[in-house]
């Protein structure tokens, strides 16, 4: 069980990732990890093809944990923005309810 100062604590630094998330350019970071993915690709085939024993796999594991990097922070991105609009929706669908709640009292 977590204690309320660890929560609190936690809330202020998920909104310290929010704020970051919101900025981020969706499209701009899905062409950056498509162009990453397709550079990483070539290079891997090349290394498979033109075998140099243990010269890549640690550039190519730092370049992989790259990608996979770049692929959470779309995913993060694109949650924000889905959370997003299902708070504007909650809210909207609220104010609806109030609104008819006044008409009906």
């Amino acid at each position: 069980m977590i204690t309320k100062e660890q929560g609190e604590m936690i809330g202020g630094e998920m909104l310290i990732c929010e704020s970051v998330i919101s900025t981020l350019d969706i499209p701009v970071y899905k062409m950056a990890l498509e162009q990453m993915q397709k550079s990483f690709s070539t290079r891997e085939a090349a290394t498979i093809l033109s075998p140099r024993p243990f010269s890549e796999l640690p550039e190519q594991d730092f370049q992989r944990l790259q990608i996979k990097q770049l692929e959470l922070y779309v995913q993060l991105a694109e949650n924000f923005q889905a959370m997003t609009k299902a708070k504007a929706k909650i809210q909207r669908a609220k104010e609806n309810s109030n609104s008819l709640a006044h008409i009906f009292s």
